[in-house]
């Protein structure tokens, strides 16, 4: 499955010490969107709170790693359009994210699936996901007030798809709130337990014993970030992209 798209790395020193400690991934050393620093800047602009910048071509789409004097930041560029939502994510028609791998896993695990989306920035990819599995799919709505405070709009399932599998894909499973909410949901149904599928799997603290305790009936991930979990292989995803740009 060819991507379509390249990743640029940018390194930046930021040219003098940081007293700050490090954040060396998405939500912070302890993926919780938490730090133990005080007083820091809380309001930016472009003159407000700005030591310096720098010019990224393509899309911001990652989290900045800082770590010591050093910050590495992704951009994403290509052809596509940018898909709705909050997050500016380059939308490649069918392989946009791993929607190949996970139907395929969905086809030859689960019987009788029904996709379910966690919000309407999933829509994009967990419709293709039902469509090559075959599978119906529903997109619920979410409100997130903090990383460990969301909501998820009640479900509503028809006649037919109250008897199938519900399966929940998201893309980060970090704190797993927004699938420990929605399993919550779908537990009020009681129809069979949900399978969570999830491409990256970073797990922040007791996050998969949570997930597990909300009722899921299992929780299987991509091999983007190694864990217990991981079922499902995108390794293929990379190797398509390198060799296309050798």
């Amino acid at each position: 499955m060819p991507r379509r798209f390249a990743v640029a790395l940018l390194m930046c020193s930021l040219g003098t010490a940081v007293s700050a400690g490090n954040w060396p991934q998405w939500r912070g050393p302890l993926a919780d969107g938490t730090s133990s620093e005080r007083d820091l800047p809380v309001r930016w602009s472009e003159n407000e709170n700005i030591a310096w910048k720098a010019g990224i071509r393509g899309v911001g789409i990652s989290s900045p790693i800082v770590w010591g004097d050093t910050v590495i930041v992704t951009s994403q560029f290509g052809g596509g359009s940018r898909r709705p939502g909050r997050h500016p994510t380059l939308v490649q028609g069918g392989d946009a994210a791993a929607a190949g791998e996970i139907s395929e896993w969905v086809r030859n695990n689960v019987r009788d699936p029904v996709i379910v989306g966690p919000d309407s920035e999933s829509e994009q990819w967990v419709s293709e996901v039902a469509q090559m599995a075959g599978a119906p799919f529903v997109v619920l709505e979410k409100t997130r007030r903090g990383d460990r405070d969301v909501s998820v709009s009640p479900i509503e399932l028809d006649g037919p798809h109250r008897d199938r599998t519900p399966v929940l894909v998201d893309d980060i499973i970090s704190t797993a709130r927004t699938m420990i909410e929605t399993v919550h949901r779908l537990r009020e149904l009681d129809i069979a337990a949900p399978v969570c599928i999830g491409v990256h799997a970073i797990f922040a603290g007791d996050a998969y014993d949570e997930l597990m305790g909300a009722g899921a009936a299992r929780v299987v991930t991509c091999n983007t970030i190694p864990h217990p979990t991981n079922g499902i292989d995108v390794s293929g995803l990379f190797v398509d992209f390198i060799t296309g740009h050798i």
